[in-house]
């Protein structure tokens, strides 16, 4: 006992210490071994890498896609339109499974003078089909015929693409990313995965579920090329800890540092305040609303 108590007890002598010590003007961002601290305000301007320029706008369109009270007729944000596409049929085509109801999905697209961009943003969790996505490995020893939002995901993704390469075709260069928040960061980690065309990928506060070996790995191994997943969360948000347990089972962020990069930034704006207010959308994408100054991304 007294092993297992040793490791737990030094843990928590160093969360408290970084949540005494912890500013949210800095953040880390951390690409395998590697961990660089540097101002929040230049991470979230795309300073430190120019990727991240316009993630307070994809973490904005990933609280929109929830579509509350206060956001549900919102078409249009900061240059971004709604495409109002009709999602894709979701029914098995094996009839004995049963399907997990939940999966929902925006496309949203903005064009500048260069280029298109498409951003595939996907819901998290809210209702009980959802929390059912986020069990789906627990799910899967008691029952193979669950059709669940991962399932569905992998049957349509390549309709998804297609019909977004189908309307901008002849136009100009069309770039395409997938965003989401909590498990609609799974669900978008899952298309860099699945879809060759998709290489940039912002989830936050994500749920360590991505279905990574769903995917062939032959296909899995050509769809990750110069890809780059952004994990972008609170610290101390309820799902870090759960994704730092499974990091220790399952080291890959540690090791991938290319095809695909799997970026960790790690900000410190309410940190030890509340777990579960600290893992919701709203407030990590007004605090990188809040820190964001370049307005570059938005013409």
């Amino acid at each position: 006992m007294s092993l297992f108590l040793l490791p737990m007890a030094l843990l928590l002598l160093y969360w408290l210490y970084y949540i005494a010590t912890a500013n949210p003007d800095y953040a880390t961002y951390s690409l395998g071994w590697t961990k660089s601290s540097g101002l929040t305000h230049d991470l979230v301007n795309g300073k430190l890498d120019a990727d991240l320029l316009g993630m307070d706008e994809y973490a904005m369109l990933s609280n929109i896609v929830y579509r509350s009270k206060l956001n549900a007729t919102v078409e249009q944000y900061m240059g971004w339109k709604h495409i109002n596409i009709a999602m894709e049929d979701i029914t098995p085509t094996d009839k004995s499974k049963v399907v997990v109801e939940g999966l929902y999905y925006e496309l949203w697209e903005r064009e500048v003078e260069h280029e298109t961009t498409v951003a595939i943003v996907f819901k998290g969790t809210e209702g009980k089909g959802d929390w059912k996505a986020n069990f789906r490995w627990v799910r899967r020893l008691f029952s193979k015929n669950s059709w669940d939002h991962y399932d569905q995901l992998g049957q349509i993704s390549k309709k998804i693409v297609g019909s977004i390469k189908l309307r901008h075709a002849g136009n100009k260069p069309l770039k395409i990313i997938a965003t989401g928040h909590s498990l609609g960061g799974g669900l978008a980690q899952f298309m860099a995965y699945a879809i060759p065309e998709i290489d940039l990928v912002y989830a936050f506060n994500s749920s360590p579920v991505t279905a990574y070996y769903d995917v062939l790995s032959k296909e899995r191994k050509k769809n990750k090329v110069n890809a780059k997943i952004f994990r972008i969360y609170e610290s101390g948000e309820g799902l870090s800890f759960v994704r730092t347990f499974m990091t220790l089972l399952y080291p890959v962020p540690i090791f991938f540092k290319k095809d695909p990069a799997i970026i960790r930034i790690r900000f410190s704006f309410s940190t030890a305040k509340n777990a579960v207010n600290q893992h919701m959308i709203a407030e990590l994408a007004a605090h990188l609303k809040h820190y964001t100054t370049n307005t570059h991304f938005r013409e």
